[in-house]
Order: C-alpha cells, then sequence, then structure tokens
C-alpha cells in the first residue's frame, strides 16, 4: 500500500494544476482490520486534532469518520503525513472491503492528502508505516472553492470505424470492405463496421452516402467528458448573480421556478444519465440511484459505477438533493436516476458506445420504465 499516489498531484480542482503520476491501485482491506478503527475525534477547523497511536503488526492503522459530522464546517478533510506514513481514503466500509481506493482526492505535497466530505455513511483513512512505530498525523477541516478542471486527452479509436444507419424497410446490402461488422442498436437499425485505414473507411461512407437504402454514414468518433464542479453558490446555470464575472441573470430561473412549484405536490421522474456511470455513496444521490435498472457498456456488467467523477457530476446537475449541507442542488431534487455508463476512467468513450446507451434508454422509455425525458 505505499505506492498510492507518487508525484505532486492536483488540486485540480482547486487550483487548476492537472493531475500527473496517479497510481491506479486495488488495495482489500480484511473486515477484521476494519474492525479495529478508531474515530477521528470531533473538532473545529481551526483547532483541528491530531491522529495517533501505533501502527499493528503489520503496519496499519485505520480511523473513521461520518461526512455529515464535519460537512457543515467545510469542504474537505485535511491529513498532514509525513515522510514515514502513507495514507489511503476509503469513500465507504464496502470500498474498503472490494479494494476500491478513492483516487480523487487532493494532494498539494507527497505529504499532504485533501478528502472531499461529500458522502453518506462511514469513510475511512488507512494509516501505514512500519510495524509498532508511533505516528501523529494533524487532520484539520478546510474550505475551497473549485474550479474547472482541463480536459484530458480523448482516447483514439486503434482501427477507424462507420456507425450505419439504414432506412426503414431498407435492406443494406453492401459493407464495402469493412473488416467486422457489429450490430450497436438493432432496434434504431444502427451498425458499425470497421475498416483497416482511414482511407478505406472514408470511401466507404461516400458510398454509402450515395446509396438509397441508408439513412447517414459517420465516423465513430471519441468522446470526452470535461471536469466536475461543486457547490450551489457557484452553480450560475441556475442562479447568475454576476459570480465569475459572469452576467447576473443569464441562468435558467431555478430560484423563479421554486417559486412557482412550492407547496405543489411533484411526481418522481426517473432519468437515464449516459456518462461515465454515477457514484451511489454520495450523500447528494441517497435513495435516487437505481442501480438494478442501469447497464455498463464499458465493462460489459450491470454495475454502472462512476470511477471518473464527470457521470456523477452530471446527475447531480439533474437530481442532487437540496438543502441537506451537502454539494450541490439539482433541478428535479425529486427525480431517480439510472446510470448508463458508456465513459471510461478518463471520461473517455465513442459515439457507437453513446448509440448502445441510447439505445438502452429508448427501450426503457418504450417499456414505460423512464419518463418523457433522458
Amino acid at each position: 500500500m505505499r505506492t498510492w499516489i507518487a508525484g505532486s498531484l492536483a488540486l485540480g480542482l482547486i487550483f487548476g494544476t492537472v493531475p500527473v503520476n496517479a497510481v491506479e491501485k486495488k488495495e482489500v482491506i480484511r473486515p477484521a482490520t476494519l474492525a479495529k478503527a478508531k474515530e477521528v475525534p470531533a473538532f473545529s477547523k481551526q483547532a483541528g486534532s491530531a491522529l495517533t497511536g501505533r501502527f499493528d503488526s503489520k503496519g496499519l492503522a485505520v480511523w473513521y469518520f461520518d461526512a455529515k459530522d464535519f460537512v457543515a464546517k467545510g469542504t474537505h478533510f485535511e491529513f498532514e503525513l509525513d515522510y514515514n506514513t502513507y495514507g489511503t481514503m476509503f469513500a465507504s466500509k464496502a470500498d474498503a472491503e472490494a479494494g476500491r481506493v478513492y483516487n480523487r482526492y487532493y494532494q498539494v505535497t507527497d505529504d499532504t492528502l485533501y478528502f472531499p466530505l461529500s458522502w453518506s455513511g462511514r469513510q475511512y483513512l488507512v494509516l501505514e508505516g512500519y510495524p509498532g512505530d508511533r505516528y501523529s498525523v494533524p487532520a484539520y477541516i478546510s474550505r475551497y472553492e473549485p474550479i474547472e478542471e482541463s480536459m484530458t486527452a480523448a482516447v483514439q479509436s486503434v482501427k477507424p470505424a462507420l456507425l450505419v444507419q439504414t432506412r426503414p424497410g431498407a435492406m443494406r446490402a453492401q459493407a464495402f470492405g469493412a473488416l467486422k461488422v457489429e450490430a450497436v442498436a438493432s432496434e434504431l437499425r444502427i451498425e458499425r463496421l470497421v475498416y483497416a485505414s482511414y482511407t478505406e473507411a472514408k470511401a466507404a461512407q461516400q458510398k454509402f452516402e450515395r446509396s438509397s437504402a441508408v439513412a447517414f454514414a459517420e465516423f465513430d468518433a471519441p468522446i470526452q467528458a470535461f471536469g466536475v464542479d461543486a457547490y450551489q453558490k457557484y452553480q450560475w446555470s441556475l442562479q447568475n448573480t454576476g459570480q465569475k464575472k459572469g452576467l447576473k441573470g443569464a441562468d435558467i430561473g431555478f430560484i423563479a421556478m421554486q417559486k412557482r412549484i412550492k407547496g405543489k405536490k411533484l411526481s418522481a421522474t426517473k432519468v437515464a444519465v449516459l456518462d461515465s456511470g454515477i457514484n451511489p455513496s454520495y450523500a447528494d444521490f441517497a435513495g435516487k440511484v437505481r442501480m438494478d435498472l442501469g447497464y455498463d457498456f464499458i465493462n460489459g456488467d450491470k454495475s454502472a459505477w462512476d470511477d471518473n467523477g464527470h457521470g456523477s457530476h452530471v446527475a447531480g446537475i439533474i437530481a442532487a438533493g437540496g438543502n441537506n449541507t451537502y454539494g450541490m442542488t439539482g433541478i428535479n431534487p425529486m427525480a431517480t436516476l439510472i446510470p448508463i455508463k458508456v465513459l471510461d476512467d478518463s471520461g473517455a468513450g465513442s459515439v457507437s458506445g453513446l448509440v448502445k446507451g441510447s439505445s438502452k434508454a429508448f427501450s426503457m422509455r418504450r417499456n414505460k420504465v423512464l419518463g418523457s425525458s433522458t
């Protein structure tokens, strides 16, 4: 567990730097180890406190805290580690037992760790050092204003591919030299055709465009998520007061809408979110995420877990809980979210993957699982 983060990793969302040298890891923490966890003491953000003790025979020490006990005091937990102490964060007990390390925490240097107070339930800090050694880790509550992240480069396809839709009632008889033909969305009559080179794919596209049986033929292009935001007062799209030098009043009229619907009975709406998945452990999503109805088109399973952050951000814009002291406010806090994962852990995907996700949402809409908007 020693190489949890290497180099100077981002305060990316805080100061606008780009995360570098992040080490992907999977560390499973045994239930017996979690059972020995000590509670982080309550303290004010000004005074802080120190987590002290001895490392066990395996060189581990585990602490836990509930974000709800600290979220009113700030936005992040800050832990000051030293040269001989390493730290790893888990957003929940289930994450610790499954080895899902929270890799999006902020680090100013190798010795300072920032963790956002955004979760419901219990979070765990696992410290590592030399067996039997004493440790003392100062802890504080900090408050930060988020800014936009830089967009990472999209992942390019190894081979060029075309998305071809056949017109209703027509039969597409030609593949024009495609190496592979894949049905992307059969109910929408869309196929993905893979070619050996861009030149061959371009020539095939021109032939498809001349065919009366084909509605369109487009390149399957990569797509990429943008950065993550937080906190209602920075959501200028809901209420633009001129913050960030914006145009006052240039928003969706969220405050006026809240006044119009006050006291009225609102129906629950299911919304499919085609993105990098959703992290259901965020406090803003308590009881809102229908993982059982979602699907992961990146890994081919039903667990559409968000390992990038963008999907959870988009889902938060749609339906984050309001007036609960956490994060941001959703446009419709009554909505239920269905995650459809079409972007990977780097936020990259393809148009064909998006079509598959759209087909899934279309099918749910047809079967009346979804509302009128997805």
